[in-house]
Parts: structure tokens; sequence; C-alpha cells
């Protein structure tokens, strides 16, 4: 499900087990608890292999997924960032960065600000976190995650969180790279300028992936799994 604090209505990836794992985005009303429209997509674009990232730009009616179209391959092709309209189905595409001497990667996380449709990135193989301006479907810029270099695969960011009122992305980083122990939330502005790193981490390692942080934008508060035992029974609050 994307990340949107912004309307009642959200929209999902899903895929029909039951017929050949076709990948579907699924619109639903959450506060009137009905679903509308259901968007076939391209399994060739949009299978678990390609990693698709969704996000939600809601201001315009519009899913934004962002996938790598050769499964991350080393020295492959560039991420591509779609968008989906809600109402008709209809999407275009525009293809992303892929800087570094082995190309991007996977496509790790991925959030979009509903109000601005800014979204950032961020991918596997450079370490490196990309921000694109959905509304226009033109790059923003590319930046390295602190103390990485574009080929510091270990080091890269998974998950993100955006702050639509403050206009923040919240980047999880499960491995410091500036302090070599425990992990980081890396904070940037819709611009793509560094803000600040906030360490001590220590995201739960008993599931695939740690989810993105929870953030209550009015405190700037926000909440990880987490916590001494690395384990998805704790939370860890911090401010930013």
């Amino acid at each position: 499900m994307a990340e949107n604090q912004a309307t009642s209505t959200d929209v999902l990836f899903a895929i029909e087990l039951n017929n050949q794992d076709q990948p579907d985005l699924i619109v639903s009303d959450v506060g009137a608890n009905t679903f509308g429209k259901v968007i076939e997509l391209d399994p060739n674009y949009f299978s678990l292999g390609n990693g698709p990232q969704l996000g939600q730009y809601a201001a315009a009616n519009e899913a934004v997924i962002a996938e790598s179209p050769d499964d991350g391959e080393v020295g492959g092709a560039a991420p591509i960032n779609f968008l989906f309209d809600l109402t008709t189905g209809k999407s275009t595409q525009f293809n992303g960065y892929n800087n570094g001497p082995f190309g991007a990667g996977d496509v790790n996380g991925l959030a979009t600000d509903p109000n601005t449709g800014v979204t950032a990135t961020d991918t596997e193989l450079n370490a490196q976190v990309e921000f694109y301006d959905m509304a226009s479907q033109t790059a923003i810029t590319a930046v390295q995650l602190p103390c990485t270099s574009d080929t510091s695969q270990l080091d890269s960011g998974t998950t993100i969180a955006v702050d639509p009122v403050n206009q923040l992305f919240l980047v999880n980083e499960p491995s410091n790279a500036c302090t070599g122990s425990g992990g980081a939330i890396v904070v940037y502005d819709e611009s793509g300028n560094y803000v600040e790193t906030i360490g001590g981490f220590q995201f739960a390692s008993n599931v695939i992936i740690s989810p993105a942080p929870a953030l209550n934008p009015s405190k700037r508060m926000g909440w990880v799994f987490g916590g001494p035992s690395g384990s998805v029974d704790q939370l860890q609050q911090f401010y930013y």
C-alpha cells in the first residue's frame, strides 16, 4: 500500500496468486471501506523480480511506481518511473538516474509527497538517493548517501518515508556508512539537499526488509521497528 495521509483513497499493489501472478493496482476508499478500479499491470515490467516500489501522488489522483526493467542487473538498464491515472488506468513513464560504474540496480525504496508529487527513490548498487518531479516528469537530482561512493552497495538505503508537512524525505540506511555500526535515518528536503543524519538505530533484522518510519509530521517525530534486540516487537522513537 502506498503511504498517503492526504486523502481517504489509497492504492495498493497486489499479485493474483491464482492467476499466474498477475500484478495489479487496486484503488480503495479506506474511509468508506470500498474498492474501486482495478488496474492490470504488465507482468513484463511489474513482476516481483522487477522490484516495483509504490507511491501515491494524491493531488493528481495518480499512482507512482519505480522499478528495474532487468531485475537490477549489474550494468543494466536505468530504472523506469511510471505514473498511473487512478481513474482511467492510463500510464506514462520516463527513465530514472542510472549512475555509477555498475548502474543503479534495483530500486530499494520510494516515497511520494502526495501534494507536490516530488518523489524520492534509493537504489541498490550505487547507494544513491534520487529525486524526481512527477508533475513535470523530470529529474531533480541524485545524491550520494553520506560517507558512501557509487559502488557502496552494502551501504545503500532501503525504505523511505515522506513528511509532506515539512517537505522532507527520511531514508532508512540499515548500515550507517559514517560510523560503521548500527543503522541511520538520513533526512533530505525535496530539492535533494542533505538535512541531517540520525544514528543509533538497530533496525529490525527478523524481517525481509524493515518498514519505513512512521511519522507524526506536526511534531517532527517518528518511530521505527527496532530497539536493542533488533526485533519487530519493539519500537524506537526519534525526532528530526
